[in-house]
């Protein structure tokens, strides 16, 4: 995965994508009204004001965007810089919704709302209503602006942490804080697992015994803000039954046929991490789903 950052790095530019190639004056039949508005995580709020707080929770550095017309019709394109190839799928993987489309990295169309990532840019366009015309717009778009932003980037490294089999999973997010994992998964209404924007976590559905089950990964900067998310799980999340299968494990049926666990665990360089699975449907699976974390968090 590190040799995938390096060549991305080298062949992205510092300076931007050239804005009068990425918002063209027509695309698509559509015409653009304006300039091309910019705007910074100071003054997002004047584009996008109640919207923009998701974006923040990722390092989001600037917004541009494009306003189109096609006759009564109206529709924005965004383009996002994230700073990095990870923070770009993190932004993405809040929304797995939709239609597969060709030309971005990952795109989807739903509802008249285009979505994708390229690279470090996350791309969205949006029509009023979706309508046809809309509709071909952001089909349209999509190869548009993955030529427009450059080569493809890598997913975020910490997702390699979550083995693929045998737990056939799926519906893979990125994030740094509680706001994000408790939109995949609800936790607690305190932030109990201690994130913040040095933190960062991998999330996924997957299978196991023939059952759905959801695993994580969260890795922090240092031993004691993951002692302070161990500390706040086991005694905000989980109740003092719960089974201590090893000083740094615990597992507890949280409902009929679903099982919840945490484990500490080390990463290849020493990172400090926490695995949790969630809803397995045995104890037994639960430890199998902790066990298959650890030994791919060591294989990383």
């Amino acid at each position: 995965m590190g040799w995938m950052l390096a060549a991305y790095l080298a062949l992205s530019t510092a300076a931007g994508p050239d804005l009068e190639a990425l918002f063209p004056a027509e695309l698509a039949g559509w015409t653009r009204t304006r300039a091309v508005e910019t705007y910074d995580p100071k003054t997002v709020f004047d584009y996008m004001d109640g919207h923009a707080e998701i974006f923040l929770t990722y390092r989001f550095q600037r917004i541009w965007v494009g306003f189109y017309r096609r006759g009564e019709q109206h529709a924005t394109v965004e383009v996002y810089d994230m700073g990095e190839p990870a923070e770009a799928f993190g932004i993405w993987s809040n929304d797995l919704e939709g239609d597969p489309v060709e030309g971005m990295q990952e795109a989807r169309y739903l509802g008249g709302i285009l979505r994708g990532w390229q690279g470090r840019y996350f791309g969205q366009v949006q029509g009023e209503a979706e309508t046809p015309e809309v509709a071909a717009l952001c089909r349209q778009a999509a190869p548009h602006l993955g030529r427009q932003l450059g080569p493809a980037g890598p997913p975020p490294k910490l997702l390699g942490t979550l083995p693929r089999e045998p737990l056939a999973l799926n519906r893979l997010r990125y994030f740094h804080r509680d706001s994000n994992l408790n939109s995949f998964y609800y936790i607690h209404t305190l932030n109990v697992l201690a994130l913040d924007g040095t933190t960062r976590g991998a999330f996924a559905d997957g299978v196991l015994g023939g059952a759905a089950v959801k695993v994580c990964v969260i890795e922090y900067p240092a031993k004691e803000p993951c002692e302070r998310g161990w500390q706040g799980y086991c005694t905000r999340v989980m109740s003092k039954s719960a089974h201590a299968v090893s000083a740094g494990e615990r597992c507890e049926t949280m409902a009929a046929d679903k099982w919840t666990g945490v484990r500490k665990m080390r990463g290849p360089r020493g990172q400090f991490r926490l695995a949790f699975c969630f809803d397995a449907a045995t104890e037994a699976l639960c430890r199998r789903g902790l066990a298959l974390l650890a030994d791919q968090s060591h294989r990383e």
